[in-house]
């Protein structure tokens, strides 16, 4: 589950920074935030990133900023977890989104149509797909 280790309530909606486990192969789809500048730091695992048109890999230790109004997607490589920290600013829009998509998620895995919902409410548009495992890092 994604935890807040500092709320946007803490430093007047400055930021917000969430630590978030990931399961092997899962990610969001390719989308847009129209408010807040992200930031990842992978803690443990590795992570494929697309920010635009280009593709990385960030093995732990490594991080990417990724800007608002740039598609950005992500997903854990291989069959191992991962785990990484995810600091937006400012912190308000994000920070909601987070409540209540968890909220969703625990009443089962959310359609499509009820995602693109939660994404516009919360000012971010999908885009694309999730990015696919194409057994390379």
């Amino acid at each position: 589950m994604i935890s807040v280790k500092v709320s946007g309530d803490d430093n007047g909606g400055g930021f917000v920074l969430f630590e978030v486990p990931a399961s092997p192969l899962s990610g969001p789809p390719l989308h847009v935030h129209h408010i807040e500048d992200e930031w990842f730091h992978v803690l443990e695992g590795q992570l494929k990133v697309q920010i635009g048109s280009r593709l990385f890999t960030l093995e732990q230790g490594a991080s990417a900023y990724l800007p608002r109004r740039v598609p950005h997607a992500w997903q854990t490589v291989g069959q191992q977890p991962a785990r990484f920290l995810s600091l937006a600013q400012p912190a308000g829009r994000l920070e909601a989104y987070m409540v209540a998509l968890s909220t969703l998620v625990r009443q089962g895995a959310p359609d499509a149509a009820s995602m693109k919902a939660l994404f516009e409410k919360y000012e971010m548009e999908m885009i694309g797909p999730p990015l696919q495992d194409d057994g390379r890092a």
